[in-house]
């Protein structure tokens, strides 16, 4: 995004009504002519009303227009997301730490380690790492860990490869990797893919937006140091940072809403020329795919009411898929009357006579006899045990399914599709609802402008999206 479009952008977002708030969500302004929605600059505006970024700079301008600051413009936004990143600590703490760093440099792993103790000590810090190797061998570990991460195992990984220190050889990593219990086979794999070396990359472009020239560098709330700091020097800085935190929470601040707002008053941006420049060539992007919904199960909002649609990939034999079930169920209590709808598409995994597809032939046929969701809430309480049910269309149903994992690359469920937004890993409630109120904004504006309801405005959501 140029600083010239990113200056538009933010006036055009609140022109919109690009809110998490529901009540601007649901309508368009009335001085917002249908012309100007559905020409080529209005389309590409609501795309960024459609974007978890575009949506995050909206809600800092909020901010920073409530708080009356003059002196604050846009170019002040703050690069410093968490998107795709590691995270140790509470999503909701006062202090958000990002730490640029190279897991093999000495000085970067005492910073580490120290950070990693005070981080578990208590709730009011969060840890977010960004790679930024500086030799082939660093290098190595960095693909290794954002791999490890696939299987929800990258803070086992770095703590392992940082108490090892200089002694750990990159000929040695498939036998720590034993160690952690991480699945080797789809370990390598993921370390050799183009989307491990796309994420390591995009750390380096952030950090080049950032300014960052050396490891490690860190942001205390948006405050940056450079080099490794002793600890009575951390303890200082994360004790006038969390003095400063308190003050606000004791005032009243929601907690989730204090750490963007101590970020937005610390940060200090490089050249914007340069941040220019840099986000140009940040192509990882949201990744947006259309994923037919069929005959798959399906709960929430009827299909002419449904302004949000989710298509999650789940194992429903596995603790993540467990988890990611018992996540959508919940979000869906809170979204389902405003226009969320659940599709589920089954991805077992391991050899075809596993727990796992027993499991999914098994919920098939439920689904096959109208007892899907009796049999999902079931399983989740632990009352419900799959049996193989022996019916030919219940194991034609799950081979579709992993047909169309197979044709979306999906190797590690869950994996989940938000109008068409992917997303990998797990996620919590607070930090997928702001993406889903802002498809809600976007599916009623749409909705709004073409009339289309059901599978045509699913489609159009994921073409806006994708744009």
């Amino acid at each position: 995004m140029r600083a010239a479009g990113f200056l538009a952008a933010t006036s055009l977002i609140a022109t919109l009504g690009c809110s998490t708030t529901q009540e601007a969500a649901l309508s368009a302004p009335e001085d917002l002519s249908s012309h100007a929605c559905v020409s080529a600059e209005g389309q590409r505006f609501i795309t960024y009303c459609a974007s978890p970024e575009a949506a995050e700079l909206a809600r800092r301008q909020q901010v920073i227009e409530r708080a009356g600051d003059d002196e604050v413009l846009p170019e002040d936004m703050v690069p410093l997301t968490v998107e795709g990143a590691p995270l140790r600590g509470p999503s909701d703490a006062g202090v958000t730490i990002h730490l640029y760093s190279d897991l093999r440099c000495p000085g970067c792993r005492a910073l580490y380690e120290d950070l990693v103790e005070r981080v578990d000590q208590g709730d009011e810090l969060r840890l977010v790492f960004r790679h930024i190797p500086t030799d082939t061998v660093a290098e190595a570990l960095a693909l290794a860990a954002i791999a490890a991460d696939e299987q929800g195992l990258f803070w086992d990984f770095a703590d392992a490869v940082v108490r090892r220190g200089d002694d750990l050889r990159v000929e040695e990593l498939a036998g720590l990797g034993e160690e952690l219990g991480l699945d080797l086979d789809a370990w390598q794999r993921e370390i050799s893919r183009d989307r491990t070396a796309r994420t390591l990359a995009a750390d380096g472009v952030r950090a080049d937006r950032l300014g960052v020239v050396a490891a490690p560098t860190l942001f205390i709330n948006g405050r940056r140091h450079v080099g490794p700091l002793a600890g009575d020097e951390l303890d200082d800085h994360l004790d006038a940072e969390l003095k400063q935190v308190r003050a606000m929470a004791a005032a009243g601040l929601a907690s989730h809403r204090i750490s963007w707002r101590r970020i937005l008053q610390n940060y200090r941006p490089v050249d914007w020329e340069q941040v220019a420049e840099a986000d140009a060539d940040l192509e990882t992007g949201l990744r947006v795919s259309y994923v037919p919904r069929g005959d798959s199960p399906h709960t929430g909002a009827a299909d002419r009411d449904t302004l949000v649609t989710v298509v999650l990939f789940v194992d429903i034999a596995s603790e993540p898929g467990m988890d990611a079930l018992g996540l959508w169920i919940s979000l869906l209590s809170e979204y389902g009357r405003q226009g969320l709808q659940l599709v589920i598409k089954h991805r077992p995994q391991g050899p075809e006579d596993s727990y796992s597809f027993m499991a999914a032939r098994a919920a098939a046929a439920a689904h096959l006899g109208d007892a899907y969701w009796e049999f999902i809430v079931g399983l989740l309480e632990g009352t419900t045990y799959p049996e193989e049910p022996g019916l030919p269309a219940a194991q034609d149903a799950v081979d579709a399914d992993l047909r169309l994992a197979a044709d979306l690359d999906i190797t590690r469920p869950p994996e989940v599709f938000i109008n068409g937004i992917r997303l990998s890993g797990r996620w919590s409630f607070d930090e997928l609802a702001p993406l889903i109120d802002d498809q809600i904004a976007l599916g009623a504006t749409l909705q709004e402008l073409t009339g289309h309801s059901g599978e045509a405005l699913y489609r159009d959501l994921v073409e806006v999206n994708g744009e």
